[in-house]
This record gives C-alpha cells, sequence and structure tokens, in this order.
C-alpha cells in the first residue's frame, strides 16, 4: 500500500488565524500584497469518502512524510469529480491525499484555482476568454462542473487560491502550482499568501518557473520548493537552486535519473499516473510521488491484492465513490451507471457498433498463490450489436489495468492473461492472451446458449494451477481447458465487444 496523509475535520478561521499569530507566522509588512481573507464556501463534499479506505494518521509537514505518496491531480481530474473544484479536493482529502491544483491570476488581481487559461473546457463558455481577463465576480458567477459530470456535481464555483489554503491547509499536504501570470511578483504573492496561513510545511512552492521559486524562496527559504518540467531537471539545478524535489512527466522518471536526484537529496515526484500498471514500477524505481487523477484507485490496488479468504463485490450506490473503474471506446454514451435491477452498465439506447470495446472493473486484483481460485459472477447482455459473432465476457489472471481493448494493451509477446469470451450466437472460448489482436491463443471452444438483449449470464470460474474451466451455472453449459502458461492472480473485469455489458455482483475465493 501507498502511504497518505490523514483527512482531519478543519479549524474554523478564527483559530487559523489564532496559529498565525501565536506561531509568529503572521507578516505585517506583508499586508499590503495579502489583501482580504474571507469565509471559505459552505459548499459541502458532493460525494463521501470512498467506503472502507481508512486514511493514514495525519502528516503536516513534507519534511515527515512518508514515502511514497499517491497525490490527487486536481484533487481528482475528471474521474471522481470535476477537477479543481471543491467537489474533487473534497474526494482527495477525504482519502488523506495530498492535493496538486493550478494558481492562476484574475483581472483584479486575485488568485484563482484553474489549470486552463481559459474557461471554455471546465465551465462551459465559449469564445476563449481568458481568466486574466475577467474579474473574480465574473469568474466567482461560472459553473466549473460544466466540464464533467454536471448532472451529479452542478454548481461549483471556481475556487480562490486563499480560500482553497484555508479549507485543506490544516488537513492535507498541499502542491498548489503557480502558473504564468502577468504580475512580476507572482511568487512573492503566493509565498505570502502560504505563510498567512502558516503553511510553510505543508504546502509547496511548486512551478514550472524557477524564477517564481527564487521569489518564494526570498519571501521565506523554509517553504519546500519543487521545480517541474516535462523534461529531465539536471542535479546540478537541483544543487544551485536548492530545491527540495522535482517532478517530472513520466517518460523521464527511469531508476538512474531518480537516482541522481536523490542523491543530491531531493525529492521525485513523477505525474501523471491513473493506472496501477505504470504506478508499481514507479514506485519501484524509487519515485517519491506519483501524480494521479484517480488517487483512491492506486492507492487500493498500488502493490496491493484483494485479501485472501472470500471477497464479495456488490455494485457501489455511488461509482464515483467507489475504487471501479470504466472504459469505452464509444463517445456518445456517456458515464456506466448502476440500473434498478443492480447491474453496473451503460444507459445505451442503441445498437453499439461492432467494434465498440466496453470495460468495467469491479476491484479486484488477486494474488498469484495460491492458483486455486473461484470467481463467480453474473452477466447481462445490455445492448448488442446485429452481428451474432460478437461477443462479452469475463477477463481474469489479467495483468494490466491499461488496455483500451478485450486482447490487451496491444503490446507483442507481453503477458496478459486470459479471457472467457460469450458469442451472441452461443460459441464460447477460453482464450490466453499476449497482447495483441493477432496474437491470442484459442485454448478450448464450446457450443452454449445463444444470448440476446436483456439476458443474465451466470458464470463460475474454477482455476487450478493446471486448468481452467467456466460454467454457465444455469444451464451447466461449461468449457475447461489445460494450461499452466501464466501465473493465476491478477484482475478480474468484464468487458464487451459490440455487446455492451453489465456485472452484479462478483465474488473471489482465494
Amino acid at each position: 500500500m501507498i502511504a497518505l496523509a490523514r483527512f482531519s475535520p478543519l479549524l474554523p478561521l478564527a483559530s487559523l488565524l489564532w496559529i498565525v499569530s501565536a506561531t509568529g507566522c503572521g507578516r505585517p509588512e506583508l499586508a499590503p500584497i495579502l489583501g482580504r481573507i474571507r469565509e471559505p464556501p459552505s459548499e459541502p463534499p458532493a460525494l463521501p469518502p470512498l467506503v472502507g479506505t481508512e486514511p493514514p494518521p495525519a502528516v503536516l509537514d513534507w519534511n515527515e512524510a512518508a514515502f511514497p505518496v499517491i497525490i490527487g491531480h486536481r484533487g481528482s481530474g475528471n474521474i471522481r469529480a470535476p477537477e479543481n473544484t471543491y467537489a474533487a479536493f473534497d474526494h482527495a482529502a477525504g482519502l488523506g491525499a495530498p492535493i496538486e491544483t493550478d494558481v492562476l491570476e484574475s483581472l483584479d488581481g486575485e488568485y484563482v484555482i484553474s489549470h486552463d487559461d481559459t474557461t471554455d473546457r471546465m465551465c462551459g463558455t465559449t469564445g476563449q476568454r481568458r481568466i486574466d481577463q475577467m474579474t473574480l465576480d465574473e469568474l466567482l458567477a461560472l459553473d466549473c462542473a460544466q466540464g464533467y459530470r454536471p448532472e451529479v456535481f452542478s454548481p461549483q464555483r471556481m475556487p480562490r487560491f486563499e480560500d482553497f489554503l484555508q479549507r485543506y491547509g490544516s488537513s492535507n499536504l498541499l502542491l498548489p502550482e503557480l502558473k504564468p501570470t502577468t504580475r512580476t511578483d507572482a511568487g512573492t504573492v503566493a509565498a505570502s499568501l502560504i505563510v498567512q496561513h502558516g503553511l510553510q510545511r505543508s504546502a509547496l512552492a511548486y512551478s514550472f518557473s524557477a524564477a517564481y521559486l527564487a521569489e518564494m524562496r526570498a519571501v521565506d527559504p523554509t517553504i519546500p520548493r519543487v521545480l517541474i518540467c516535462g523534461c529531465e531537471i539536471s542535479a546540478s539545478q537541483v544543487l544551485s537552486d536548492g530545491l527540495w524535489g522535482v517532478a517530472v512527466s513520466r517518460p523521464y522518471a527511469t531508476k538512474e535519473y531518480i537516482d541522481g536526484i536523490h542523491a543530491t537529496g531531493a525529492r521525485v515526484f513523477v505525474w501523471t499516473v491513473n493506472d496501477v500498471t505504470s504506478a508499481e514500477p514507479l514506485v519501484a524505481s524509487g519515485a517519491d510521488g506519483i501524480i494521479t487523477d484517480d488517487p483512491g484507485y492506486l492507492r487500493a490496488f498500488t502493490n496491493a491484492r484483494t485479501p485472501k479468504g472470500t471477497t464479495t463485490v456488490s455494485p457501489p450506490a455511488s461509482l464515483l465513490a467507489s475504487t471501479w473503474r470504466w472504459h469505452t471506446s464509444s463517445t456518445g454514451l456517456g458515464p456506466p451507471i448502476v440500473a434498478d435491477d443492480h447491474f453496473v452498465t451503460w444507459a445505451a439506447t442503441s445498437p453499439p457498433d461492432p467494434g465498440t470495446f466496453f470495460r468495467i472493473d469491479p476491484g479486484i486484483r488477486t494474488a498469484d498463490v495460491p492458483a486455486a481460485q473461484t470467481i463467480q459472477t453474473t452477466l447481462k447482455v445490455t445492448k448488442v450489436n446485429t452481428d451474432l459473432t460478437r461477443h462479452f465476457g469475463i477477463r481474469f489472471a489479467w495483468a494490466t489495468d491499461n488496455d483500451g481493448d478485450w486482447f490487451g494493451n496491444g503490446t507483442p509477446n507481453a503477458r496478459q492473461g486470459y479471457h472467457f469470451a460469450y458469442r451472441l450466437n452461443g460459441a464460447v472460448e477460453l482464450v490466453r492472451d499476449d497482447g495483441t489482436r493477432a496474437g491470442y491463443v484459442i485454448l478450448s471452444r464450446q457450443q452454449c446458449t445463444p444470448v440476446a438483449e436483456s439476458d443474465t449470464v451466470p458464470l463460475r470460474l474454477d482455476v487450478t494451477e493446471g486448468t481452467l474451466t467456466v460454467t454457465r451455472t444455469d444451464t451447466g453449459c461449461s468449457v475447461t481447458a489445460a494450461d499452466a502458461t501464466y501465473p493465476r492472480g491478477g484482475f478480474v473485469d468484464v468487458y464487451g465487444s459490440g455487446v455492451v455489458p453489465g456485472v452484479g455482483t462478483t465474488t473471489v475465493l482465494y
């Protein structure tokens, strides 16, 4: 498991100001820069924290954090909530995750939270009007949930940077990225706000701009400074700039590079990583922080497996507040739903194209030992293509969680796992996948009952060291293969190819 800081109740504003004063963090000489302090908005979290995930003890000092840490990119970057909104930040805060965000300046000099220079993508505006050409009041009138699941989260007001610090600074480690601005003292202003709130230990000075970090150092050299780059930041620059750490994009985070930065005494964060397949090698290489749009999911499965014994996973009340994942190659179906019959599926009203891929991951990842495993689930045929050779089924002992088709991630000779395919015409197959459409091996075939829309298919998978058996339990039709090529542990998910699948309660025993 990856370490995270604990979420705890927020201090009221009066208490926070008393701490600032009592600890000597108040800086009267900076008052003209700091401006007025407002109460943070009283919007409640849009979603509860993840069920069954207990955050670890609070750590509000970057120098004392238990590394590696998993960091919420923009809170939750359009996966569990709209990015850079209070809903996203509350989700990450409920997990105890450090929160990364983006800081821009409005026309009237207020610092606000947004990744984009314009408001079109997340706020639903048109015309590419820039944030630095809009006043704070104009920005606060927008709904920043328009870019992701507005039917769930709307309205979401654009956060002010100062409100962000006040709301989360007493409970979470923070990574506020200071983005380019027209003012010449941007780093001074940002650092002064951090000092005003007494967050020199828990909020990073974090930017692509070395000049901004130098300004922040001049305000308070104890604020840890992290330079960001989609490149390699040299060890010599780390030393000359006195950096506490660097944040680099994933392609540059090799073990050799990480070791070189560690030799200077600095930390290495890596962005943006949304799958366990990528996260685990980075952790093994020594990365100190993984920046992700889905911190709850990575925390649950990075270097972790479903406990041995019996585990039952039922469709959750809210997919957004769970560790379930989903993917489709279709752009017109929208997000999955938990249907009234308690199947997780898509609300499809028209047949999918023959090549459309669907995947639903209920949050199961078994260990390789013991090899004997039993998986029971019920699948549903929600919508079908007229091509009766299209198929749906279950993938198991699957090595990766980042592939975009039923056969794997497209890498030749890559160990993927096994899948059971049920074709609409009733033909069933047990398949060993090597990662490519042309490279899979059909281990065994059988003929079962054809299926149609709205049918449910209860299945039991029995896995041993040398055999694989899948049985449709309502008809007794089964298919068996002798194969010991791949380990038995891995991800379990449901897929459809030209079929919109659904999945109900799933139980694994091993």
